[in-house]
């Protein structure tokens, strides 16, 4: 009998996990954040049988942390922004399949459910998400007085983002959220591999060399380098919670 997962998500790509109750026994629970009017389930089976088909909520694989890792290394200081780019491509691709279908009607949406489905709840997730909206920024060409449209997306990205990296990491994050078999947490598993990388390889010169001038302490964006900066470095040794 296959081991029942900690955490899963179901057919609509809402986040499920395993919650203890007062009697001691546990439920399966969205944590009520995502809109299923407090729907909850007494074991495995059950949640399968009402939600099915389910997926489980798996760790990275170290083929993808090895295939990650090679493409920040080819990406440089354009990682940060790259990866944000990234995130960026796989929203919108969920939001235009989803758009006006599915049980929801909502594409957006979807979307959003979609790329925090393993921990919905998490500060990181809501992070994720901050850092998606900047990558739609970076996945267009220069601004010019020209209004953003689908030619000016197809001109883009942004110097700021290495374009082959870019469709490599999406590819893999899309996988991550699209597998039949299994979802791999978004938010927090990029933290933990982008933070390890840095730390890995530049030591406390991490940030500096992953990051882009416009994304280090003391710069104009800094809205955009703390969300980016909290979410991707907040696993690294030398991370500096006083810089935001």
């Amino acid at each position: 009998m296959a081991a029942v997962p900690y955490r899963a998500v179901d057919r609509d790509n809402y986040g499920w996990y395993q919650a203890g109750t007062i009697d001691g026994g546990t439920r399966w629970t969205t944590g009520g954040i995502n809109g299923l009017n407090g729907t909850e389930f007494g074991s495995y089976p059950e949640l399968t049988a009402a939600r099915g088909p389910v997926r489980p909520v798996e760790p990275v694989t170290d083929a993808d942390e090895e295939d990650l890792r090679a493409l920040f290394a080819q990406a440089g200081r354009k990682t940060v922004t790259t990866l944000a780019a990234a995130l960026e491509d796989v929203f919108r691709r969920l939001n235009d399949q989803h758009h006006g279908s599915g049980p929801d009607l909502d594409g957006f949406q979807y979307a959003r459910r979609t790329m925090m489905a393993g921990r919905a709840g998490s500060w990181e997730s809501d992070l994720l998400m901050h850092v998606t909206w900047f990558g739609n920024n970076l996945n267009f060409a220069k601004e010019t007085k020209a209004p953003r449209s689908a030619p000016t997306r197809k001109a883009g990205p942004s110097r700021r983002v290495d374009k082959a990296a870019r469709d490599a990491m999406a590819s893999i994050l899309w996988r991550w959220v699209t597998d039949p078999a299994r979802y791999t947490e978004v938010a927090a598993t990029l933290a933990s591999v982008v933070s390890g990388y840095a730390d890995d390889r530049f030591g406390r010169d991490g940030w500096a060399r992953i990051a882009d001038q416009w994304l280090q302490p003391g710069g104009m964006a800094r809205a955009d380098f703390s969300q980016c900066y909290r979410l991707f470095y907040s696993l690294s040794e030398h991370l500096d919670t006083h810089l935001f």
